[in-house]
């Protein structure tokens, strides 16, 4: 994966720090909604882990109670405004020349937003299995709380836990090697 970004050089610095300045770990997604559809780019990377995960195509997102979505929203939010200025959605932008990134979740609803209008909303994101099921790659139900989202609670291992159990411990090598 490689994401380049249209910078100069007083421009890197304040990237860096708003990078920085985000929780080392979260798992969790973000989105934007407007006129009741959401809205989330799709990457190239969504069909690899697909693939490998035996997914379909559509999309599955459980929004955050609503108290954990303030917590994350306006926390990105500031730090947004703290590196970039007041007029950070302009900033992400330019830097990414109006495009969205695969990895840069915040970054790509904050765009969207800016352009288009509608609410951002986090949450918890994946894809419906091929036998019904859900699968999510940020996050999942037992995701409530900004504890929960950051790593700091045992969440993340029991969904792991969880998703091994339902897989009954197989491991497919075939399903992570390509063709070229």
């Amino acid at each position: 994966m490689a994401t380049y970004f249209n910078m100069t050089a007083t421009e890197f610095p304040k990237m860096n720090a708003l990078m920085a300045s985000f929780p080392k770990t979260m798992v969790g997604h973000f989105w934007v909604v407007r006129d009741g559809e959401i809205r989330d780019p799709k990457f190239a990377q969504h069909k690899m882990i697909q693939k490998i995960q035996g997914l379909t195509e559509e999309t599955c997102y459980i929004p955050a109670p609503e108290a954990t979505q303030r917590i994350m929203i306006s926390s990105h939010i500031k730090k947004a405004r703290e590196a970039c200025g007041e007029n950070y959605a302009e900033f992400f932008t330019k830097i990414m020349e109006g495009k969205a990134n695969y990895g840069f979740c915040f970054l790509n609803a904050v765009m969207e937003q800016h352009r288009n209008g509608g609410e951002i909303v986090f949450g918890s994101a994946g894809w419906v299995r091929k036998d019904g099921g859900k699968f999510y790659e940020f996050g999942g139900p037992e995701f409530q709380t900004f504890a929960d989202f950051t790593g700091k609670t045992d969440a993340y291992a029991k969904a792991c836990q969880a998703e091994f159990i339902r897989s009954k411990g197989r491991f497919n090598p075939d399903a992570y090697r390509t063709t070229n």
